[in-house]
């Protein structure tokens, strides 16, 4: 069920909020909270390595959620772009290993369920 306070923040005013004036020190912030974006429009690239090992970590559905938080936990607390690019492959080969450890499985029970296995 949906708390009663989430709908009541959705029943606020609907008055626009006024455009910010260019240059006004009430909207500007000297201080950036992202320590991933050093800022000169330029891209951590640890941050960057990092963002896209936890991609491809999400994306994989033959991981486990829990397999998949502690991997992304590990990415998190490198500190260099090739570890966190070294821990995106580790993951892709964990993948590639769940994938032919299925594939052995099913053709297991492939030969199990065939008629001539049985005569054995």
């Amino acid at each position: 069920a949906i708390a009663p306070a989430v709908i009541a923040i959705s029943c606020g005013d609907q008055t626009p909020a006024p455009e910010p004036t260019p240059g006004n020190p009430n909207t500007d912030n000297p201080q950036n909270p992202n320590p991933g974006n050093p800022g000169g429009g330029t891209v951590d690239p640890v941050e960057a390595a990092k963002t896209e090992a936890k991609t491809a970590i999400d994306a994989a559905v033959e991981l486990s959620d829990s397999v998949k938080e502690a991997l992304k936990r590990q990415v998190e607390a490198t500190t260099t772009e090739a570890a966190a690019r070294d821990l995106k492959t580790k993951a892709d080969a964990l993948v590639s290993a769940v994938k032919a450890l299925s594939g052995s499985v099913t053709a297991a029970k492939a030969v199990k369920e065939d008629a001539e296995y049985s005569k054995v």
